[in-house]
């Protein structure tokens, strides 16, 4: 049975929005990644202790900035007070 053309415009939008969320959802996965990797490059093993504050964190602009927060740190417990 064919679709009617709201039904096909329902599905479409719901495709995007799908597609949306999941790029979302992958570029923050990646900032946190990237984040705790340079945390761990600069601090050691240590750094994995905020891994799940970070991921608490939806914003991917917030996740942005504490990523340069973490290449600017003097240390990891200065880093911790950015995450609040």
């Amino acid at each position: 049975m064919p679709l009617t053309s709201l039904e096909e415009l329902a599905l479409e939008e719901g495709v995007a929005h799908g597609l949306k969320r999941g790029f979302q959802a992958g570029l923050r996965q990646g900032i946190i990644r990237a984040t705790l990797r340079l945390l761990q490059t600069r601090f050691g093993k240590d750094a994995l202790r905020v891994q799940a504050r970070l991921e608490q964190i939806e914003s991917v602009e917030q996740l942005e900035t504490l990523t340069t927060e973490a290449a600017l740190a003097p240390s990891l417990e200065a880093f911790e007070q950015k995450l609040g």
